[in-house]
């Protein structure tokens, strides 16, 4: 079963009991918005002594990380990604830094650029070392970070319409339930979406994630043991193309099974996969997914321990590589177009255990070497 890190209903009460952020609008205070002068002292002032600012349409420019603190709701509201921007000259921490253990914190409508390409530090790091819960970040822009955004360790929290880009590392780095909506991802010298956790976890329903021209992985999950498992991921109506490294890898060594609906892998780069699922998965479904391989490469590289389930949806190869390619545990592929130009459409292979494969659109370029094989009506 997934792993859960809400709070139990005591816990979640006293954490409802503690001091509440009061809002302040900056223009109260006279701050200039204009981008003329270095504003960290009074922003800082700001936010620790009332927890929630508002920033008006402006630009904000300092030099040192802005931290909030331990109140519920604190955070910064701004008029819009488009409209309000904080730009630091700080290229070796992060710009803002929500603290630990806050109950709702918030962050709106807000641009964070550096005035140079940062060498560490994030854009906005969200719950730096524990848990934050019922976190609402949305309408942001980050660029020129070391990595833009760190969503941290969260019970339930939502964050949507985010972008990410050109910063030197990862577009986002992800941990715990976080619900995401709308993100994307683009030109990031590492992963679009770089999850991992340093402790079992499990992980929120993801729909709208889009990357494109990243150095590595659209999305990669990666654990490095039974220890920093993650748990049934859940992606749908998604975009991934154009990464330099492929689109989807999963090394999760998890239990719970993972889905993945209408999520479409556009690829570039000869031999690169579409999608690379490795021994250390489980159960997987691919539920009307579209992915590419190029040249020698596969769309769907399948080889977890647990069962693979293709349910129609289309995986192509534009050279010698193949379409499906599943060689471990089992595998029921049903109604699905796979295509290689010249290599193999569907490719079950030892030491695969038993496959499956019905009424698929595959041509004669099926190859069923399981222990247990079987085929009817492909055509």
């Amino acid at each position: 079963m997934p792993l859960r890190e809400f709070p139990a209903p005591k816990e979640a009460a006293e954490r409802i009991a503690v001091a509440h952020a009061r809002a302040v609008d900056v223009a109260e205070l006279e701050i200039p918005i204009d981008g003329s002068v270095d504003v960290t002292r009074q922003l800082q002032a700001a936010w620790r002594e009332y927890g929630l600012i508002k920033l008006p349409a402006g630009t904000y420019e300092v030099s040192a990380m802005l931290e909030g603190r331990p109140l519920q709701g604190a955070g910064i509201i701004a008029s819009g990604s488009g409209s309000t921007l904080i730009v630091s000259s700080n290229l070796t921490d992060d710009v803002i830094r929500s603290s630990d253990k806050v109950f709702a914190p918030i962050f709106s409508g807000l641009a964070i650029s550096r005035s140079a390409l940062a060498t560490t530090g994030y854009g906005l790091n969200m719950n730096p070392t524990s848990t934050n819960d019922w976190a609402l970040v949305r309408d942001l822009w980050l660029w020129n970070h070391a990595i833009g955004i760190n969503l941290g360790s969260t019970g339930y929290s939502v964050a949507q319409q985010i972008r990410s880009e050109a910063n030197r590392f990862h577009g986002f780095t992800i941990v715990g339930q976080w619900e995401l909506f709308d993100l994307v991802a683009l030109v990031n010298g590492g992963n679009g979406f770089h999850v991992q956790a340093p402790h079992p976890a499990s992980l929120g329903q993801w729909r709208g994630l889009a990357s494109y021209g990243n150095a590595g992985f659209g999305l990669l999950v990666l654990a490095t043991s039974n220890a920093t498992r993650m748990e049934a991921l859940r992606v749908s109506d998604s975009f991934f193309g154009g990464d330099a490294a492929g689109e989807i890898y999963l090394d999760i060594y998890a239990t719970a099974a993972h889905t993945f609906t209408n999520v479409y892998c556009e690829l570039q780069g000869d031999g690169r996969h579409g999608i690379t699922i490795t021994e250390n998965n489980p159960d997987c479904l691919f539920n009307g997914c579209h992915a590419q391989g190029m040249g020698a490469g596969r769309a769907l590289s399948w080889d977890g321990a647990g069962t693979l389930f293709v349910k129609g949806g289309s995986y192509i190869t534009t050279g010698m590589g193949t379409g499906i390619a599943a060689t471990r545990g089992k595998a029921s592929i049903i109604g699905a177009k796979a295509r290689s130009a010249t290599g193999t459409a569907i490719a079950c292979v030892a030491p695969m255990a038993a496959a499956s494969i019905i009424g698929c659109d595959a041509g004669s370029s099926i190859l069923n070497q399981a222990a247990v094989a079987y085929s009817q009506g492909n055509f």
